[in-house]
């Protein structure tokens, strides 16, 4: 802490911040940091600060903590394996409202409806166009737009199109469309 008020003070007396950031051995950043807690809190702000985690990734909640204790009081013989079955029969609906999934998927104005693989692929006979795991299982409409060129729809939105030869999925703006310069008249 005598280090951090020696720079605050320094600072204040209007050295550089540059210069003391290089003189204490600290990043320009770190110096920064310092003198914000400076300003925003005065000398408290200088103290070591607790580095210890707000909550921990794998704490429960202390009201599921405090049933499990309860349930070990009421039942002394009982083991985790219990416990853990009686707290996910009495919490097995985190919602009122039951998920029930996306509706079935129809694209009635498409060529094709095809299920998107696990690894996220459309197969079309020999063809394999790499789309996305994220619709992985989904359903999605293929449309031929033009010879050899489709266009790939997830529900109401035009994901791209592809080629026969590339196998890539472009952006949905028509990227095998006519280049027309603005300053055409057509």
């Amino acid at each position: 802490m005598d280090e951090r008020l020696k720079f605050v003070a320094r600072l204040l007396d209007g050295e550089k911040m540059a210069v003391l950031c290089r003189e204490f051995d600290i990043s320009r950043k770190t110096g920064y940091k310092i003198f914000n807690r400076y300003k925003d809190c005065g000398v408290e702000g200088l103290t070591d600060r607790s580095r210890r985690p707000y909550r921990h990734a794998r704490q429960l909640p202390f009201q599921i903590e405090k049933y499990i204790v309860q349930l070990k009081q009421e039942h002394p013989n009982w083991g985790a394996p219990k416990i853990q079955d009686r707290l996910r029969r009495k919490h097995s609906t985190v919602s009122p409202r039951p998920y029930n999934g996306l509706p079935e998927l129809e694209y009635p104005f498409h060529d094709r409806t095809i299920t998107v693989t696990r690894c996220g692929r459309i197969c079309m006979g020999k063809l394999k166009i790499n789309l996305s795991q994220a619709f992985a299982g989904q359903k999605v409409g293929v449309k031929q737009i033009e010879d050899r060129i489709w266009l790939v729809t997830f529900m109401q939105y035009d994901l791209g199109f592809f080629d026969h030869e590339t196998c890539r999925i472009e952006s949905a703006v028509n990227p095998f469309a006519a280049k027309v310069s603005p300053m055409s008249a057509v």
